[in-house]
């Protein structure tokens, strides 16, 4: 009768270890269905969040690339441009320097017959400064049988300076070069005229004045040394050597 009732516990005791085992597998079944659900789930949420960030970011991408393409090309404009622009200005500076030397080159032919002479006293001329000049010329150059033709003769423009200043220039235009070029020889012949220290030279425009200052020094030197020396419209400096 024990051994009966023994193996009766023994079956119900491995009934119950089955059903155990059956929920156990049951429940383990359940939790791992459910994880691998959950875990697909928050998976399939990042992916679309890191998708629509992706997505996010190649849009802001393609926007920056498209505003840099656009930038670029502004920029691109700009340099054709301002090479275009620097071009003009140089051909325009090249062309007013030009035009520059070509209207210096007019003036200075325009005054190829006239002198220019300084020293001559203000006043001294009295209402007539042609008179005077012509007396100058015929006189003191020993130029009595010359017709000087001269067609203008007047002061340097300009106010009258103070009476200790020094004498504003007067010009000359003579109707022929030749005639302007023989008193202009003459004259340098001579260290003064009238017993004055009285200057006969070129009538260069502003321009070849200012230009023929930088030789000063060097024709002081050459007057010292006694060279020979002269100054072209073109304010160059010939100097005439010996042999």
């Amino acid at each position: 009768m024990a051994s009966v009732n023994l193996s009766a516990s023994i079956a119900a005791i491995h009934a119950d270890i089955k059903a155990f085992r059956v929920d156990i597998k049951a429940e383990l079944t359940a939790f791992r269905d459910s994880f691998t659900k959950d875990v697909k789930e928050e998976l399939s949420s990042f992916k679309q969040d890191v998708n629509q960030k992706l997505n996010g970011l190649v849009t802001d991408l393609n926007v920056t690339a498209e505003r840099i393409d656009e930038a670029e090309r502004r920029v691109a404009e700009l340099e054709e441009g301002a090479a275009e622009s620097r071009e003009m200005l140089c051909q325009s500076i090249q062309m007013q320097e030009h035009l520059q030397e070509r209207l210096l080159d007019l003036e200075t032919r325009s005054r190829r017959n006239n002198i220019q002479i300084f020293g001559i006293p203000e006043g001294s001329e009295g209402n007539n400064v042609k008179d005077l000049v012509e007396s100058i010329i015929k006189t003191e150059l020993s130029l009595s049988d010359l017709d000087l033709k001269i067609q203008r003769c007047h002061r340097a423009l300009g106010p009258k300076p103070p009476a200790d200043a020094y004498p504003r220039s007067v010009v000359v235009f003579f109707l022929e070069y030749r005639t302007k070029d023989l008193v202009l020889r003459s004259a340098w012949m001579k260290k003064e005229v009238n017993g004055k220290r009285i200057f006969f030279d070129q009538d260069y425009p502003p321009e070849i004045q200012q230009n023929r200052k930088t030789f000063a020094p060097i024709r002081k030197i050459l007057k010292e040394k006694g060279i020979k020396f002269q100054t072209p419209p073109t304010a160059k400096l010939k100097v005439f050597l010996e042999n």
